[in-house]
């Protein structure tokens, strides 16, 4: 009991037990560590140099940084960030995946959905009032479909099952009917 300093290395072969609060300037560790409660660092950063895996729910709040190719995959787990998300490289999701609020892609160059399936490639469903699909060109409003199945081509909200503000070209084969 009480205080206890070392001044050198301490090599333990066996397990340490630590209850109560803990303070570390510098921990490291070689092969699999069970770590159980809350982990706290409110002076500096935690370097994780190898896999990272958590079984159960995760909550962050502040900034998650990833650099690098990431992936989160979860069956019957979850991952929960309460603010920002910053990855500084590609994100693989495996699994379902709910945002429960904006999802905002933000990119200098083009974002790509690729999927090599029989299935569906993007299902959008609007459960509100709101326009199901808005496509932008810079600030202006290029694409719309409404909830009511409306598309409005170059025009700011359709007026009909289709309207078309411009040049149409009817080049087509077999019959239009207006």
């Amino acid at each position: 009991s009480g205080n206890t300093n070392l001044a050198g290395n301490l090599s333990v072969g066996g397990t340490i037990n630590i209850s109560g609060a803990t303070t570390l300037s510098s921990l490291i560790v070689t092969g699999a560590s069970d770590l159980r409660g809350n982990i706290s660092n409110s002076t500096g950063d935690v370097a994780i140099n190898d896999n990272l895996g958590i079984t159960g729910n995760t909550g962050i709040t502040g900034t998650l940084a990833v650099s690098g190719a990431s992936t989160f995959s979860a069956t019957g787990t979850a991952l929960s960030v309460t603010n920002n998300v910053s990855i500084g490289g590609t994100l693989t999701v495996t699994g379902a995946t709910t945002f429960n609020n904006n999802l905002t892609i933000a990119d200098n160059g083009k974002t790509n959905l690729t999927v090599s399936d029989t299935n569906t490639a993007l299902t959008v469903t609007q459960s509100g009032a709101g326009e199901i699909l808005n496509l932008y060109g810079g600030s202006t409003k290029v694409l719309t479909v409404t909830n009511g199945g409306e598309v409005g081509i170059g025009i700011a909200s359709s007026l009909a099952d289709l309207s078309v503000k411009g040049n149409l070209n009817t080049a087509l084969t077999g019959t239009v009917s207006v």
